[in-house]
């Protein structure tokens, strides 16, 4: 049933409460008598006030907002004062507890104080060892035995103090169970306490990673108020997590609330005075700080201090590269600002400069006129600017007289009177435009006056060469507000504007080469852009438009080792310009300038090393069925390439951009692809993959450069790498490359195969002889191969040159590095085949020998090689010759004992034992420690097992040297 009195309640049916119902009864009441009373004249209306009713007057209600403004004000300042003085306290408290468990805070007295006293024990620490030393020393020639009594001796070598460790440690551990047995209630109350203690820790950890995740999506949402309640919250649980901490930081400098953010950077880095996210992001706040809230002085302050934490941070990390960039960053930063401030002192310089000379003119001039006498336009003295002292030389020159003016003033001038011309649209005229008739073109004056060589003497031309000479020229150019003006000419639109294009590009790609705040500019100005519009345009612009943009876009993908800017990424991330620009290389085989393809494929060539576009292009060109219907980076090359009458230069740009494709592990199959070459009168039509036509690069030596035959071994090499060099070293063998790199690899004529193109072509022959078909093809050319590679090997270990020293005591260190580096190669390609070739090949043993480790002789042993001394370490190689850099490579010395198995299989044991090679196989297993190759330790005891198998004198001599128990004790250990 009901409760009607329930039913009755509205405070509990409306949630309005009866006080509030009350009041309102009472008003309007009150003024329902005010109402009745004026209208019945009782009430005089002056005096009638509804205030306390909740109505005001308009001038009650100002009153009223000015009184509740004041106390918002008050209550705001009120909150701020608690959420400071909580802030305090939070840090105060943080810091203490952190002081108390990493030690004093950097820069505090405390923190100074620990630093001396450390320095004090570190001093008194090698003063302890120098006495010691001293001591031992003494001891070691003194004639006093005493200290060999009994109970006075007390050892202190190395094996010694291990004994005692170990004992040391044993007893301990017998304390430590005696302890625990007669106290086994209390040792089990701290252990179940230390558990508990373990899993309420794992539990906040768990906590915190949870928030810390949840801020983290926060953060990448743009939510950064809720991601620093979550990282806040984290904290509370582990207040000493360096990630957090920096995550924090971070969340408040996207917030540009610059002290917070470098408090919690301080925080990480006292919890780990290497965390190098916390530098990073402290050197970059520093700097944006400055920005924000200084002068140009402070931010300078602040750059440096911000490379201190850099450079910190890459001693910390050395290998990390985005460390090193942003180091680098920093460093081309405070460099390019200290070029902007001599700029700045040059241009004001020559103003001043230039007043001085005006000034002194113009009073010249005046007495003379003064004085009555006339002044002819010969005598007149006038200013003596870039132009007339051009001129002044130009005449002189002409009329065969010497001309040793200085300059009056720098290169500044020369840059504004260009940029003024190209503005005027005389950029593709020739300098003597603007001089009389009869008179030598002002481009040859410049050349000759500046001193560099030039071909193209038009207006941009000498802008590009002007650019060119000077890096100060080109931060001119920006600050003076003519690479804007460049870049308004680039986006001119009309038939004047699309004739100079190209050469606009040129100089634009002079202008930020080096200067990372031109690249900036440019892109900001949208010259960039115009650039790549001019790409992706296609043939409705000419082609020295196209070529430019491409120079243009090719300066800008170079980062010249700082941190990719933004219009680096716009060109790297833009698949289009890859296609655009193979697309036009399609066309311009046909009919194109070299000058504009060597353009081109340059561009390629500085892409494809991007990280970004090497992405990029591995997605949209990877497919080898996009090569077979399309256009394709690779083929594009080729085909250039393949082009009639193109040049060596041209061929070795073009090799280098397919070096930079072959890192790409996708794109590798593509180079066995054929691609049908430019009609040419001299050849028929026919298919031509790039390893071919690298191949025929590489061997070309009357036509090509080294460096172009180099670069084209290295593609293949690069080519080769992986399971998808698989197919490309198939297609070297099928081509018949084998025999063409053995031919490189054991040449004698320096004109045929120089040094480098030797290493080259070994190092490549060691990767395609590993292959099944190379195997194949070395066995079906009869040992040919084979024997010019060992009897090349045999020359250049025993003939040719000083393999245990460096030439003259020192030599060339590069040189011997190479010459050890193509022993090598030939030492892995030699141990691919089968049967071996030095059976017939005089002196090959030995030279296989003299790539393992020189044996000691026995001092106390007639000077022999005994048991004794060959378990010691080899001798060492002397420094910076080829054996020491072999001696280093486990895997070479484990190839030449292969060969040595090999060689087992059809020649005599008794070669080996004249060359003293079983002692060198001992000292190599006595040494095992040396090699971290598995292959070292198992070739060198199957290569002694075979030896001693085959003769009685050689397993006596293995006996002697103990090398049967050495061979058994590393079985036994599992390490052969």
């Amino acid at each position: 049933m009901a409760d009607p009195m329930a039913m009755l309640d509205l405070e509990k049916r409306t949630g309005i409460r009866n006080s509030d119902v009350d009041d309102f009864v009472k008003k309007t009441d009150a003024l329902q008598k005010a109402i009745s009373g004026l209208a019945s004249g009782t009430v005089d209306p002056s005096t009638v006030s509804l205030k306390k009713y909740g109505i005001l007057t308009p001038e009650e209600q100002a009153e009223e907002d000015a009184r509740r403004e004041k106390n918002r004000i008050e209550m705001a300042e009120r909150v701020k004062k608690e959420k400071a003085i909580e802030k305090v306290k939070e840090t105060t408290k943080w810091w203490d507890g952190a002081e108390y468990m990493y030690g004093p805070r950097e820069g505090s007295k405390e923190y100074e104080e620990e630093q001396e006293d450390e320095r004090r024990e570190e001093q008194a620490k090698r003063e302890r060892r120098t006495k010691e030393e001293q001591e031992r020393l003494v001891e070691r020639y003194s004639m006093d035995y005493s200290r060999w009594n009994e109970g006075s001796y007390v050892p202190d070598d190395p094996a010694t103090k291990e004994e005692i460790k170990v004992l040391e440690d044993a007893k301990e551990k017998e304390d430590m169970d005696k302890f625990e047995a007669s106290n086994s209630e209390w040792c089990k109350g701290q252990l179940e306490d230390i558990e508990k203690r373990n899993a309420d820790k794992r539990k906040k950890d768990k906590s915190a990673e949870a928030s810390r995740v949840k801020g983290n999506k926060y953060f990448g949402m743009k939510k950064y108020d809720k991601a620093l309640k979550e990282y806040a919250a984290a904290l509370e649980k582990t207040p000493y997590k360096p990630n957090i901490l920096t995550n924090m930081a971070l969340t408040y400098a996207k917030l540009r609330q610059w002290d917070d953010a470098l408090e919690y950077c301080d925080r990480a880095l006292h919890c780990d005075k290497g965390w190098t996210k916390a530098l990073c992001r402290r050197a970059a706040v520093v700097v944006e700080q400055a920005k924000e809230e200084g002068s140009e002085g402070k931010i300078r302050l602040a750059r440096v201090k911000a490379l201190k934490d850099l450079e910190r941070a890459a001693r910390e990390e050395p290998e990390n590269k985005d460390v090193i960039k942003l180091r680098d960053a920093a460093v081309q930063e405070i460099s390019d600002e200290g070029m902007e401030r001599r700029v700045k002192a040059m241009v004001d310089e020559e103003r001043k400069l230039r007043k001085a000379e005006k000034d002194a003119a113009d009073r010249t001039n005046s007495s003379l006129e003064k004085g009555g006498a006339e002044v002819d336009d010969e005598k007149k003295i006038e200013s003596s600017g870039a132009e007339e002292w051009l001129k002044r030389g130009i005449e002189k020159m002409a009329r065969g007289e010497e001309f040793n003016e200085a300059p009056p003033v720098g290169d500044f001038e020369v840059v504004d009177k260009l940029i003024k011309r190209i503005c005027d649209g005389e950029v593709m005229e020739p300098m003597a435009g603007k001089m009389k008739e009869g008179e030598e073109g002002m481009g040859d004056g410049i050349a000759q006056l500046l001193g560099i060589g030039m071909e193209d003497t038009t207006v941009g031309g000498i802008m590009k060469l002007c650019l060119m000479e000077s890096k100060e020229n080109r931060v001119y150019l920006r600050t003076s507000g003519g690479l804007e003006k460049l870049c308004e000419q680039a986006k001119g639109e009309g038939e004047g504007f699309k004739e100079r294009r190209g050469v606009i590009f040129k100089v634009l790609a002079e202008a930020v080469r080096g200067v990372k705040k031109n690249k900036v500019e440019i892109y900001d100005k949208m010259g960039l852009a115009a650039g790549i519009a001019c790409l992706y345009a296609g043939k409705s612009e000419d082609v020295p438009a196209r070529a430019g943009a491409c120079s243009l876009l090719a300066s800008v993908v170079d980062d010249e080792g700082g941190v990719e800017d933004k219009s680096n990424g716009l060109v790297c991330g833009d698949v289009g310009i890859v296609m655009a620009v193979s697309d036009m290389l399609e066309q311009w085989v046909k009919e194109g300038g070299e000058e504009d393809i060597v353009a081109a494929v340059d561009l390629i060539r500085d892409i494809a090393k991007n990280d970004k576009t090497q992405a990029v292009i591995s997605k949209n060109f990877g497919n080898v069925q996009v090569m077979e219907g399309g256009v394709h980076p690779v083929g594009s090359l080729v085909r250039v390439m393949t082009r009639s009458g193109c040049s060596s230069s041209l061929r070795e740009s073009v090799v280098c951009a397919l070096t930079n494709l072959a890192l790409i592990p996708s794109i590798r199959p593509t180079f066995i692809l054929g691609v049908p070459s430019p009609p040419s009168p001299s050849r028929t039509p026919g298919l031509t993959s790039a390893v071919r036509a690298l191949l025929a690069t590489a061997r070309a030596h009357k036509t090509e450069t080294a460096a172009a035959r180099t670069v084209a071994l290295g593609t293949l090499m690069n080519a080769t790498v992986g399971k998808e060099g698989d197919m490309v070293k198939e297609e070297i063998v099928s081509f018949g490359g084998i025999p063409i790199l053995v031919a490189l690899a054991t040449s004698d004529k320096v004109k045929v195969a120089p040094v480098v193109v030797k290493q080259r072509a070994a190092g490549l022959l060691g990767r395609v002889v590993t292959s099944k078909k190379g195997m194949e093809a070395m066995r079906e050319d009869e040992g040919g191969g084979a024997k010019a590679l060992g009897r090349e090997l045999v020359k250049t270990v025993m003939e040719g040159w000083e393999f245990e020293k460096a030439k003259g005591g020192g030599g060339d260190e590069e040189e011997e590095e190479r010459r050890a580096d193509i022993i090598s190669h030939l030492v892995r390609c030699l141990a691919a085949c089968k049967p071996s070739p030095g059976v017939s090949i005089p002196g090959y043993v030995p030279s296989l020998f003299r790539l393992l480790p020189c044996v000691q002789v026995d001092a106390y042993g007639g000077g022999e090689i005994t048991a004794r001394s060959v378990c010691q370490p080899p001798l060492p190689r002397e420094k910076g010759s080829a054996a020491d850099y072999l001696g280093r490579d486990g895997t070479t010395v484990g190839n030449a004992i292969k060969c040595v198995i090999t060689y087992l299989e059809g020649g005599t044991v008794e070669e080996v034992m004249r060359c003293g090679g079983l002692e060198r196989l001992v000292c190599v297993l006595a040494n095992h420690n040396s090699y971290k190759a598995e292959a070292v330790r198992r070739n060198a005891a199957a290569a002694m097992a075979r030896i001693v198998k085959g003769s009685e004198e050689a397993m006596k001599r293995c006996r002697e040297l103990r090398g049967m128990e050495i061979l058994v004790e590393l079985g036994r250990g599992g390490k052969v």
